[in-house]
């Protein structure tokens, strides 16, 4: 039967309440069953899953998803875009009901069994920090602009996916840093959703077991800011609401204890990135200084001038900088900040600049490695996120050049070899680290102007000839090779979220020679074995490597 007279079909045949035999009386057997998404509206209620049977034809796909009775909720049809890219939409008053108007080939489920499955209690779930036996985990509700309800902090146990323990934070709130040993995480805190009010507090607490070991209660939760550096965590608490005086304390994160405290007066940004670092790291009155750690006693400054732009990396938008990875991360003691009209690549050990790169309203980078930036560049509007029109550059830190120039918003980069592996316009591409020629670019049907960056859930993860990345709802499997698409996993959902885009490019993909990590926005957190999904692609995708 021709797919538009099926599609006809369901819209007359099937309404809200529809039993799920009749269904497959009509349509027959799914090519895919899957855990449905979250069925509960309510972030804080329990949560609701059904089932979704996806019905995959050649040019489109029909999905349907039914409740723990099996009755009908939704369904999507998502067929090939015949012009620009539009967001779904519904043909009548059935929000349910709707319509995907796709500008990539539709994607065949790829059978593939995890190792284990976890499941969360919010839809959203990254992987922030893990150690030989734990992963520790965010969950959060998704909601934003005064809908966020919900966010919490739990660690499951590696090998089993067991939850171990969890530490809710309600709709405030909270930063959460490991100690150097990643044996340890501390947590700030601003709301406490057992008495459902506000109370600031610092908690350190044992991955293996939860157990908080000592905790200390600041007076002011608004504003408060924790870092961390080498063995020692830093509270920035404000004095008052618009953040003119602050006291900066700093206590030994092994026992919490008091080391020494400053007070600072005016304009200043606290800028460490966790306990690796070797100082305290504060920006005031026009220049960086680093304070040992167990002394407070200054051990070097760096000239910075004065403010040339805000920095952009606190815009909770900023998707740029440094994508960290949970499961390997790297040495960032020099590191790429702005500072004065720059960005400066410092050595925060010495305070020795060793590189710069204008800074620029119009312009954001990603930092591929100790060398390359890859530098977006807003083309035209008022200010960089409200441009139509972006080039993308790679630029050389160590001959102070511009490689190449391509057209487009380039993104979520890796470097493998000689290639650079991102998405262009939110379309994943592959181009030669030499000269920005494009290798492969995925088969799509995008105008030159769609910008289909939101549709990006993930970095890549590299997987021997295999490429994983989130696009739209589902993990997507791309021969590195040719950029061929393959399939989408099989019962893995995932998606990008607003306010969570950082998390997602760092934790919601890892990828390492021995397991696939993947969070989705279902409540699932789930991991492969790398070796067995290999040979599983391998076995289906043979004839592509013979």
């Amino acid at each position: 039967m021709p797919t538009d007279v099926v599609r006809n079909l369901t819209e007359i045949l099937f309404k809200k309440g529809t039993p799920s035999t009749y269904v497959k009386t009509l349509l027959g057997e799914p090519q895919a069953r899957e855990i449905s998404r979250n069925q509960e509206p309510r972030s804080g209620k329990p949560m609701i899953f059904g089932e979704t049977w996806r019905y995959e034809q050649h040019d489109s796909y029909y999905s349907v998803t039914f409740s723990p009775s099996g009755k009908l909720t939704a369904s999507e049809w998502a067929i090939p875009a015949a012009g620009p890219f539009e967001r779904s939409y519904s043909p009548g008053d059935d929000y349910e009901f709707t319509y995907l108007f796709t500008v990539t080939p539709p994607l065949k489920t790829i059978e593939a069994e995890p190792n284990w499955r976890n499941r969360g209690n919010l839809n959203h779930t990254f992987l922030l920090e893990a150690n030989e036996d734990v992963l520790l985990l965010k969950g959060d509700d998704g909601g934003f602009s005064g809908m966020h309800d919900n966010s919490s902090l739990y660690a499951i146990d590696r090998s089993t996916g067991k939850k171990l323990w969890q530490e809710d934070a309600g709709f405030g709130a909270y930063t959460a840093v490991v100690d150097q040993d990643r044996k340890h995480v501390t947590m700030f805190s601003a709301y406490n959703p057992a008495i459902k009010d506000y109370v600031a507090r610092v908690r350190h607490i044992r991955l293996s077991d939860g157990q908080v070991l000592w905790e200390v209660k600041p007076k002011n939760e608004f504003g408060l800011k924790m870092k961390a550096a080498a063995n020692t965590i830093i509270i920035d608490e404000p004095l008052n609401l618009n953040e003119t005086k602050s006291v900066l304390s700093v206590l030994d994160q092994e026992t919490g204890k008091l080391r020494w405290k400053k007070t600072l007066s005016g304009e200043h940004r606290l800028l460490n990135q966790g306990s690796d670092d070797p100082y305290v790291l504060i920006e005031q009155n026009g220049r960086l200084y680093a304070y040992d750690h167990d002394t407070g006693k200054a051990v070097w400054n760096y000239k910075v001038g004065n403010k040339f732009m805000d920095d952009p990396t606190q815009d909770p938008y900023f998707t740029g900088g440094y994508r960290y990875d949970p499961l390997s991360p790297a040495d960032i003691t020099t590191r790429w900040m702005m500072l004065g009209k720059e960005w400066v690549l410092l050595n925060t050990k010495t305070g020795e600049r060793e590189g710069g790169y204008p800074a620029r309203e119009m312009e954001r980078f990603e930092v591929l490695n100790e060398r390359y930036l890859l530098v977006q560049r807003a083309l035209n509007g008022q200010y960089f996120s409200g441009a139509t029109a972006y080039e993308s550059l790679l630029y050389d830190s160590n001959e102070d050049k511009v490689v190449w120039t391509v057209e487009g918003k380039a993104a979520r980069a890796v470097i493998e070899g000689e290639r650079v592996y991102l998405t262009l316009n939110g379309i994943p591409a592959a181009v030669a680290i030499e000269d920005g020629t494009v290798i492969w670019k995925m088969v799509n049907t995008a105008a030159a102007s769609d910008d289909l960056s939101h549709l990006v859930g993930s970095s890549y993860g590299i997987l021997g000839r295999y490429l994983l990345l989130s696009l739209e709802s589902d993990l997507v499997v791309l021969d590195k090779e040719s950029g061929k698409s393959l399939g989408r996993l099989h019962n893995v959902i995932t998606g990008n979220v607003d306010l969570l885009e950082q998390d997602a490019r760092n934790g919601a993909l890892s990828v390492t020679d021995h397991e696939v990590l993947i969070g989705t926005v279902n409540g699932a957190f789930i991991r492969y074995d790398a070796e067995e999904l290999m040979e599983r692609l391998d076995v289906l995708y043979a004839p592509l490597y013979q």
